[in-house]
């Protein structure tokens, strides 16, 4: 599984431009419950999406201001000519979500 993430630098933007800053992380993973886990676990900072971050009170924003890239997901399914309604209703949520974010 690619990462979101493959270098130990992160670009983002602020109100002061594009910067890049340097990270050495002791523990590193590609997957969004791995990493909510060790932030939940105090081990240090995640990268989460602005849903987990927001419907959960207890973990806090840092940087708020920062704004890292966006990271491109896809919906992968069957090959068919007629779509079932429940996938059309499906994709259309996540691109009114994710395209709001």
């Amino acid at each position: 599984m690619p990462r979101a993430y493959p270098s130990d630098v992160l670009t983002f933007d602020s109100e002061d431009g594009r910067q890049s800053i340097t990270i050495c992380s002791r523990l590193q993973g590609n997957d969004v419950d791995f990493a909510e886990g060790a932030a939940w676990q105090n081990v240090g900072l995640a990268i989460l999406p602005d849903w987990i971050i927001h419907s959960k009170p207890a973990l806090e924003q840092v940087l708020p201001d920062y704004v890292l890239a966006p990271i491109p997901i896809r919906i992968v399914f069957p090959e068919a000519k007629i779509f079932p309604r429940r996938l059309r209703a499906l994709i259309d949520f996540l691109i009114s979500r994710v395209g709001s974010m």
